[in-house]
C-alpha cells in the first residue's frame, strides 16, 4: 500500500537534521500520513527548515510506524524487510486480565480517551484504529522483547495470522504457545536467527531486568540488514557497511556490556523519560539514554511513547514520569550531558516515519 505524503527526517553534512517531504511505502494503518512535517531535531545544532522541493525515494535507511506504547513497526529500505515489533494493536492494554489493577489505552489511535477497565466482550474503540491485517501483510517477522502484555499483548496475537515468523524472548515464547502460531523461535540473549527470506538478522542481547536482581534478563534486540555484497553473486545475503542497523531496549536498562556488544548502529528506539513504580524502577530513559547513545555510537534517536497513556487502576496511580517527553526537549537534554551528533525524531502515532542513513 503506498501513502503520500509521509514524514522525513533527513540527515546533513554537519550533523543538523533537515525535514522534507517523500513520498514512501509505508506500514498501513487507517490513520494516514498527514500534512504535519517530521520534528526532527539534532541533538548537537538547531535544525534548519528544509527546501520546499519533494526527495526522491530513498534507498538506504529505515521507515518507522509508531503504534503507541512500545508497539512498533519498522522496514528496511534496501532490503524491504519488515518487523513488527511488540505488536500492540487491538483492545485496552491490561496485565493477565487484571484490568481492575491497570487499564490502559492509546492516546492518539485509542478511541475513547480514557481507560475504564473495559472487558474482553466489550472490546476498547481503539480495534477501530489500526487495520491488523493490513500491518501483517505488511510484516515478515514479529518480535516479542518480554513475556509482559505491554510486549506481549495476548489480544492482538490472538488477532494476528499464525503464518507470521514469530522470534519471542523464551517466557514470550512459552506464553504464545497455544496460540497456533506455526514458527516460533525463542532467543536467549546471545542468539540469533535470520528472519525475512535471508534480508534481517535478529540478535537477542541482554536487556531488562524484570524482577528480582538473580532474574533472567529479558531481551533486548539488534535489528541488522541483511544486503547482498557488492559482486558477490548468488542469492545468499551478507551484510555490508550499507545495511541499516537498529537497537531496541525498551526500559532503558541494559548493561553496558550489551551497549557495548551491539555498537555501532544507526537508530537507537528507546524512552527519553524514567517512570517508577512506588519508587521501584521501571524506565530509566532520563537516566541512562546519554549514556547508552553514547556507548551505541548512535545516530539517531526514535522515542518510545510507552510512558504516555490514558491509564486508570491502582498500578497507573502509583506510576510517577520524570523527563523530557519531546523532542526538543530530549534534544537540550542531551547537549546538557555532552551527547552531540544525534537526531532526534519526533514520530506521529500512525504515520510513517522516514529516516535516510
Amino acid at each position: 500500500m503506498h501513502h503520500a505524503p509521509c514524514r522525513s527526517g533527513r540527515l546533513g553534512r554537519r550533523g543538523a537534521t533537515m525535514t522534507t517531504t517523500t513520498t514512501t511505502a509505508a506500514p498501513p494503518t487507517l490513520l494516514r500520513c498527514g500534512r504535519r512535517r517530521a520534528a526532527a531535531v539534532a541533538a548537537s545544532a538547531a535544525a534548519p527548515s528544509a527546501p520546499a522541493p519533494s526527495v526522491p525515494t530513498f534507498t538506504h535507511g529505515v521507515t518507522f510506524t509508531m503504534h503507541e506504547g512500545n508497539s512498533w513497526h519498522v522496514k528496511f529500505q534496501a532490503s524491504g524487510a519488515r518487523a513488527l515489533v511488540d505488536p500492540w494493536l487491538v483492545g485496552p492494554l491490561e496485565f493477565f486480565g487484571q484490568g481492575w489493577l491497570y487499564s490502559a489505552e492509546k492516546k492518539v489511535l485509542g478511541g475513547s480517551g480514557a481507560a475504564s477497565s473495559p472487558s474482553p466482550s466489550s472490546p476498547s474503540p481503539v480495534q477501530n484504529k489500526i487495520d491488523v491485517q493490513a500491518v501483517a501483510d505488511d510484516t515478515d517477522v514479529v518480535l516479542l522483547s518480554q513475556y509482559l502484555d505491554d510486549h506481549t499483548h495476548m489480544p492482538t496475537l490472538e488477532a494476528l495470522p499464525k503464518s507470521l515468523r514469530v522470534v519471542a524472548q523464551p517466557e514470550a515464547a512459552a506464553r504464545i504457545a497455544s496460540l497456533g502460531f506455526r514458527e516460533v523461535t525463542a532467543l536467549r540473549p546471545g542468539e540469533s536467527v535470520v528472519v525475512a527470506g535471508g534480508k534481517l538478522r535478529v540478535t537477542a542481547l541482554a536487556g531488562s531486568l524484570v524482577g528480582p536482581p538473580w532474574s533472567q534478563r529479558q531481551n533486548a534486540y539488534l535489528l541488522q540488514e541483511l544486503v547482498p555484497a557488492a559482486g558477490g553473486g548468488g542469492d545468499q545475503a551478507q551484510p555490508t557497511q550499507n545495511g541499516a542497523s537498529v537497537f531496541y531496549e525498551p526500559h532503558a536498562d541494559a548493561p553496558l556490556e550489551t551497549l557495548a556488544r551491539a555498537a555501532p548502529v544507526d537508530v537507537l528506539v528507546g524512552p527519553s523519560v524514567d517512570v517508577s513504580l512506588a519508587g521501584y524502577p521501571l524506565l530509566k530513559g532520563k537516566r541512562d539514554l546519554a549514556a547508552a547513545l553514547k556507548a551505541l555510537k548512535a545516530r539517531v534517536f526514535v522515542p518510545l511513547a510507552n510512558s504516555e497513556l490514558d491509564h486508570v487502576g491502582p498500578l497507573a496511580d502509583a506510576m510517577q514520569v520524570d523527563g523530557p517527553r519531546t523532542a526538543e526537549a530530549t534534544a537540550r537534554a542531551l547537549q546538557e550531558q555532552g551527547v552531540s551528533g544525534v537526531h532526534v525524531e519526533a514520530p506521529v502515532p500512525g504515520e510513517a516515519l522516514s529516516i535516510p542513513l
